[in-house]
């Protein structure tokens, strides 16, 4: 390269200087250098760990999270349908229970919701036992129970004053 240079007589600056660095290059690297070669190698793959490890930590949290919210919107949903449906099975049998009251008119509805106002049902069913209770001939269990068809002429005393 010296000597095409020289020949042309164009850039020997540039040639001298592409020569020292090539002479440069070709002394081995000292222990000192070498130490902080491998120094910045270990920083800088520390580094690098530690922001794949940050990265795939938020990218992990972000997927639990996003299935989290997922579960329970899912859930809420599914439970907010079954809830409708079983109220509207509910109001279906309510409403066929009604009609069957008022198969035999008004009059007769009127008169269970009298039976209703005026007995405690659960109250009474409680008494359903020993002597009240028996088997009809078709082996239906009933039982006798006092029925009030109109209302008390005198206050009922409370449970707390016997």
């Amino acid at each position: 390269m010296a000597a095409l240079s020289t020949t042309i007589g164009v850039f020997p600056p540039l040639v001298e200087r592409i020569e020292a660095i090539a002479a440069g290059m070709k002394r081995p690297i000292s222990d000192d250098e070498l130490n902080r070669l491998q120094a910045t190698i270990i920083r800088g793959a520390d580094r690098r760990a530690a922001d794949l490890a940050r990265a795939h930590n938020l990218r992990t949290l972000l997927i639990y999270g996003g299935a989290f919210v997922t579960a329970v919107v899912l859930a809420a949903g599914g439970g907010f349908w079954l809830g409708q449906a079983a109220a509207a099975d509910d109001i279906q049998q309510t409403d066929e229970r009604l009609a069957l009251a008022f198969r035999d008119g008004p009059d007769a509805a009127a008169g269970w919701v009298k039976l209703m106002e005026l007995n405690n049902l659960p109250g009474a069913l409680a008494q359903c036992t020993g002597p009240r209770a028996f088997t009809d001939r078709t082996g239906r269990k009933a039982c006798y129970l006092p029925v009030y068809v109109e209302p008390p002429t005198r206050p009922v005393p409370s449970q707390a004053a016997r």
